[in-house]
C-alpha cells in the first residue's frame, strides 16, 4: 500500500510541478527577450544627441525606461507558492488520516 501511495505522490507532484517548470522557462524566455527590445530601442533613441531629441522622443525614452524597470522587477517564475502549500497539504491530509485510521483501528 506504501508503494502506491509513494507512485500517487509522484505522478501528482509531477502533473503539478511539470508544468510549473515548462511554464516558468516560457516566461523567463519572453522576459529576457522583451527586456533586450527594449534595451535595444532605448540604446537607439539614447545614442542619438541628446539636446537634438524631439520631445515626443523624451517621453518615449522615460516610457520604455519605465517599462523596462517595470518588467525587470517583476519575478520570472508564476509559481505560486500559496498554492503549492495547498497542494501538499491536500496530499498530505489523507494519507495522515489513512495512517490514523490504519494505526486505531487494531
Amino acid at each position: 500500500i506504501i508503494v502506491i501511495v509513494i507512485i500517487g505522490y509522484i505522478i501528482t507532484s509531477w502533473t503539478f510541478l511539470f508544468p510549473q517548470y515548462n511554464l516558468s522557462k516560457i516566461i523567463s524566455k519572453h522576459k529576457k527577450l522583451n527586456l533586450t527590445k527594449i534595451s535595444s530601442e532605448i540604446k537607439r533613441i539614447y545614442n542619438n544627441d541628446l539636446e537634438k531629441i524631439k520631445d515626443d522622443n523624451i517621453v518615449r525614452l522615460t516610457n520604455l525606461i519605465n517599462l523596462y524597470s517595470s518588467i525587470n522587477n517583476q519575478p520570472g517564475t508564476m509559481i505560486d507558492f500559496s498554492g503549492l502549500k495547498l497542494f501538499i497539504g491536500s496530499l498530505m491530509a489523507p494519507t495522515i488520516v489513512a495512517i490514523i485510521g490504519v494505526l486505531f483501528s487494531k
